[in-house]
């Protein structure tokens, strides 16, 4: 700010200097105009002077004795013409400088005003993006990052740290908490890719399986029927049995769970009990 303050200092002394030297300038540009208008103005007035007395000595009667006179006065007045005619190039010289000097003045406050008409437009461009800033809304500010105490307990998983934990300040410590949360999301999205295809291959096989088992149906109907002379020889009622386990199934679960018991006791001969399912 010092040195900012110090160059401000010296732009505004060169500043000064400069108009300075142009009030100066103008001061003796006006001074020599007025003296060279002055010169003009005495010189035509000794020039109409000089003609009424030459014209007096020519009206006169001495004319011939007063000759060495007014050759003296037709070469004063032949002098002023020089000087006049000198004067009036001087004046138009200076004219001249002076529109040239009005130009280059008007190329500058043209070019200084464009200049400042620049800065202020660089000015509102910049207050507009300073707005834009300060309105401006981060999309991660919608992001439900890991709480700062979950994240105490995840240190000692290697892959979620950032590379470098050293002090943070406010909005390197948000950036570090975006890259955690970055990792973290990778690997459940892995791991989601993961246990997504094991379902796909799951379902697969069961598929698979369904269709295999739906077609054992019509062969074991047939060997059912096949069989049943024999399962009455036997008196082994199986297919009653496996009507009996599609009843059981659906059974509410204290009921199911009082038949698997008695049937249990059944199969294992402890007691002599006969389990049926009615409804």
């Amino acid at each position: 700010s010092k040195t900012l303050q110090f160059c401000c200092a010296i732009t505004g002394c060169q500043t000064n200097i400069l108009v300075y030297i142009d009030i100066l300038y103008f001061i003796k540009t006006s001074f020599i105009t007025s003296i060279m208008a002055d010169s003009l103005h005495k010189n035509f007035e000794t020039l109409r002077s000089i003609f009424e007395e030459v014209l007096k000595m020519k009206n006169s009667t001495g004319e011939r004795d007063r000759a060495d006179e007014l050759t003296e006065k037709r070469k004063y007045a032949s002098l002023l013409f020089v000087l006049i005619k000198k004067v009036n190039r001087m004046v138009k010289y200076s004219l001249r400088s002076g529109r040239e000097d009005l130009h280059r003045e008007k190329v500058r406050v043209d070019s200084n005003r464009l200049h400042l008409q620049n800065l202020l437009y660089e000015v509102n461009h910049l207050k507009r993006e300073i707005r834009y800033c300060h309105k401006f809304k981060s999309q991660d500010e919608d992001i439900e990052l890991v709480p700062e105490d979950d994240e105490a307990q995840m240190d000692d998983d290697k892959t979620l740290m950032p590379t470098d934990m050293t002090p943070l300040s406010g909005h390197a410590k948000h950036l570090a908490r975006l890259e955690r949360e970055l990792n973290l999301r990778k690997q459940l999205s892995a791991q989601c890719k993961e246990l997504l295809n094991t379902k796909q291959q799951v379902f697969r096989d069961i598929i698979l399986k369904t269709e295999k088992l739906t077609s054992f149906a019509p062969s074991l109907r047939t060997l059912l029927k096949a069989t049943r002379p024999l399962q009455d020889a036997l008196q082994v009622p199986m297919d009653r049995e496996w009507k009996l386990q599609q009843l059981v199934q659906l059974l509410p679960q204290p009921l199911y769970l009082a038949y698997m018991n008695l049937h249990a006791l059944k199969l294992a001969k402890e007691c002599d009990v006969c389990v049926i399912v009615v409804g």
